[in-house]
């Protein structure tokens, strides 16, 4: 009886607390400024700007980036790999209404902040071109190229990910800024 009453009590407060973790995710995925940074983030990785992302979106970059630094094939099949996984694409694309309710969904899983570090080291692996374990100026710069992004957004990226301000973005400064980025308004 009394393990019992235990096992009742430990659920009623897993309960709660995931309870509360979703009023608090959706506090800041229902503000504006969260809204809008989804939505720039569609816009980003809808490499064809037909409205949907899917996989004909994530060839186009790995391609991108594979150009931009002279690899072959291999190089991109492997960033079409690493890209699909990070992105919520699929073989029938989403729209930027079914992509933002599926950025919600992600962050309100209770271990959320954990796939976000690994999106981040995924992320981070592909654009440390050079392996060696920092993103340059030039690496970032040429990804962001690959997405089609501005110049203006470029720096305004590195800038903000860059958070030591030594010019270099290392891992644990990338999980920072993906975890900011997606747990914030």
């Amino acid at each position: 009886m009394e393990k019992r009453l235990l096992t009742l009590v430990s659920s009623s407060n897993l309960l709660r607390i995931f309870q509360t973790q979703v009023r608090m995710t959706t506090s800041f995925t229902d503000n504006p400024t969260w809204i809008q940074r989804m939505k720039m983030r569609f816009d980003l990785l809808d490499a064809d700007n037909n409205g949907i992302l899917g996989n004909a979106d994530i060839a186009l970059v790995a391609k991108n980036i594979a150009t931009y630094r002279n690899e072959g094939p291999d190089a991109e099949k492997y960033y079409f790999k690493i890209m699909q996984s990070i992105t919520l694409a699929d073989e029938q694309g989403v729209t930027e209404k079914e992509f933002i309710e599926q950025a919600k969904k992600f962050v309100s899983q209770p271990d959320a902040k954990e796939h976000v570090k690994k999106l981040a080291d995924m992320v981070f692996e592909v654009v440390d071109a050079n392996k060696d374990g920092v993103i340059s100026y030039e690496e970032y710069s040429q990804v962001y190229k690959a997405f089609n992004a501005s110049q203006e957004m470029i720096d305004a990226y590195f800038k903000a990910a860059d958070s030591n301000g030594d010019g270099f973005i290392d891992p644990s400064e990338t999980r920072e800024s993906y975890l900011k980025y997606f747990f914030s308004a």
